[in-house]
């Protein structure tokens, strides 16, 4: 007798639920974005082996062992999942060290990816250096146009990034041949493109390019992003964008874009580049190393509309702040809700100051008197800073922006944040195999 029979009443178990209400389940704990996380990465395994039922459920689910690990440790459990995963699309992570014990693993890894390379959507290679980026090309089947399928495809390389294109003989011929027209993600570490044949992708929605020491001319760099109608998220950082200092470059227009990154450049670049881009739609802004703020504004802000009227979230990171902040900063951002200051100096008052009313009443203090201009952010809501204010009870300035602040109900953040740091790899190793 169950115990169902023996109680009515009682509720049914978790393994008494139907399936495709388990399936909704599993569905929550499954695979990440991030297809080098090692986050949920045995979310199938783990589940098969709760129960027998559970372990039938899942096997004979395919898009529950999509996400595939090419490493020679985990060949075994690579194969499982390429066998369960049937013909459904596979996200695919290859790091690649060069460190096979034996002839027989890099065999392995060439059976492994001739098995499932048409199925690749989305493929990370990551390699020790160079060297090993070009290895793993030369492995793929020459002959098999998988590069056609690809939509989201990012390569890191560890080490220094060649100073020019010509290093990667096999890449730029694969990418030649068979250019990735399906792309809509695109991330590169330190590995050298041959961008012009980037240049016919229309459906690119994200790209983001770090620590890049070959030269991009800027008007090739434009190419691509006219090209890219649909761009969305555009990260730049620490790139050698050539920029010419007396050059009359038309200004580019991303209708879509909505998140933009420009860091490590040389303060004139950085400016300069935010200056040359249209961006009607911009909701998300982070610019850093950028020098005198007043200079910034003087080359990119100081335009006759508000340059980003969409921005709610700004990010300024490595700046002198100067002694007088110019009005054109703070009328560029007019729906601004969120502020981020990091690695600043220089006087803040002047800034600070801004976050009053012409209605507001004087507040009492005996140093500084708060500025009657008119708010600075209406929408303001909060702002965060990576280095603290003097304390409150002991300057008066500081006492007089806790004042005005919480007079207006503007929330002030302190965080240890500084400028992110690329996080490559996971350290994290898994030994349990399906």
């Amino acid at each position: 007798m169950t115990r169902r029979q023996v109680n009515p009443t009682s509720s049914c178990g978790v393994c008494a639920l139907a399936d495709d209400v388990l399936l909704v389940i599993f569905s929550e704990f499954r695979e990440p974005i991030d297809v080098r996380s090692w986050e949920n990465w045995l979310c199938a395994t783990t589940i098969s082996h709760v129960c027998r039922e559970w372990r039938v459920l899942i096997i004979s689910t395919p898009t529950f062992w999509t996400k595939i690990r090419l490493m020679s440790s985990q060949f075994r459990r690579a194969k499982a999942y390429i066998k369960r995963s049937k013909g459904c699309p596979l996200n695919v992570f290859v790091p690649c060290d060069g460190h096979f014990k034996n002839e027989e693993e890099g065999v392995d890894l060439m059976i492994l990816v001739q098995a499932s390379v048409l199925r690749w959507r989305t493929v990370c290679f990551e390699t020790a250096s160079r060297r090993w980026m070009e290895f793993l090309i030369a492995i793929m089947p020459p002959k098999v146009k998988w590069v056609h399928n690809i939509e989201s495809l990012e390569l890191i390389q560890h080490g220094p990034s060649p100073t020019t294109h010509e290093k990667y003989p096999r890449l730029h011929a694969l990418l030649k041949e068979h250019p990735p027209l399906a792309l809509k993600n695109l991330r590169i570490r330190r590995v050298a493109l041959p961008w012009t044949t980037l240049q016919g992708i229309k459906s690119l929605t994200c790209l983001d390019i770090r620590h890049l020491a070959t030269e991009l001319p800027y008007l090739t760099f434009r190419d691509v992003l006219l090209m890219s109608q649909g761009l969305q998220q555009l990260l730049i950082r620490d790139v050698a964008l050539i920029i010419e200092n007396d050059a009359d470059y038309p200004t580019t227009i991303i209708p879509s874009l909505q998140s933009l990154e420009i860091s490590s450049f040389d303060c004139f670049s950085t400016a300069r580049l935010c200056s040359l881009l249209s961006t009607p739609k911009l909701r998300s802004l982070f610019v850093s190393d950028i020098g005198e703020l007043s200079s910034f504004t003087k080359e990119c802000l100081q335009t006759s509309l508000p340059k980003y009227p969409a921005v709610t979230s700004l990010k300024i990171s490595d700046v002198s702040l100067g002694d007088r902040i110019p009005e054109e900063f703070y009328t560029s951002f007019p729906m601004l809700k969120h502020f981020i200051l990091l690695e600043w100096s220089g006087w803040y008052d002047d800034i600070f100051g801004r976050l009053n009313t012409n209605g507001a009443d004087p507040l009492t203090c005996p140093d500084v008197q708060p500025q009657q201009l008119p708010l600075a952010w209406p929408q303001l809501e909060g702002i965060t800073l990576n280095i603290p204010l003097w304390p409150p009870g002991e300057n008066s300035l500081t006492r007089a922006i806790a004042s005005r602040v919480a007079a207006i109900g503007i929330e002030i953040k302190y965080s240890e944040e500084g400028v992110e740091e690329d996080s490559d790899s996971s350290d994290e190793e898994y030994d349990d195999d399906t």
